[in-house]
């Protein structure tokens, strides 16, 4: 858009940049605590590292285009449609407590 200050999609891309950042060390301290202790449900904790490793990844090339001014609203919806998706799917791999 051409109104909006390339000052702006500066500051954005880098706030993305840091936040993708903050997902792939999350990602890595999940990994490194799996492997050096004993894990119950397996198989919810590689759905969220994968989980969060996508999402960096794509909060990543988000911050690219910020850095390009793109304006792609298609691709936006497509991506945000996908990010619900992977949302609503993390839940779904959170294990429910079982009442005994």
């Amino acid at each position: 858009m051409a109104f909006i200050p390339a000052r702006i999609h500066t500051i954005a891309a880098w706030l993305v940049r840091i936040e993708a950042t903050f997902l792939f060390g999350l990602g890595a301290y999940l990994l490194l605590r799996t492997l050096t202790s004993s894990v119950e449900e397996l198989d919810a904790v590689i759905a969220e590292i994968i989980f969060l490793i996508l999402g960096g990844i794509g909060l990543f090339f988000a911050g690219r285009g910020f850095l390009q001014h793109g304006d792609r609203l298609a691709l936006g919806l497509i991506l945000g449609t996908y990010a619900f998706i992977t949302f609503i799917a993390a839940l779904a791999s959170i294990p429910r407590s079982s009442t005994k």
